[in-house]
């Protein structure tokens, strides 16, 4: 298979995962309106919003928040950790 061919391809199935995906998360979002969605990370609560609408477009979005400094430390804990070597 060419290089441009494969590319295509793995165009293809990456756009195809992320509409099942993006499908997935409406279907829970829409079965969870009005519930709380809790974000942990290692077992830390970091966030509980609660889910006020259908997610369709496949991103989440976390807020208002009650201080910028809530939110920046969320954003600096979700980031994610660059690992060096194999």
């Amino acid at each position: 298979m060419s290089a441009s061919k494969f590319a295509a391809a793995l165009a293809f199935l990456v756009a195809w995962e992320l509409s099942e995906q993006t499908r997935s998360l409406a279907q829970v979002t829409r079965a969870h309106v009005g519930d709380e969605l809790r974000v942990l990370l290692h077992g830390d609560l970091l966030a509980h919003p609660l889910i006020v609408d259908e997610v369709t477009n496949g991103r989440l979005s976390i807020g208002p928040w009650t201080s910028e400094s809530e939110a920046r430390t969320l954003a600096l804990r979700l980031k994610p950790v660059r690992r060096s070597g194999p």
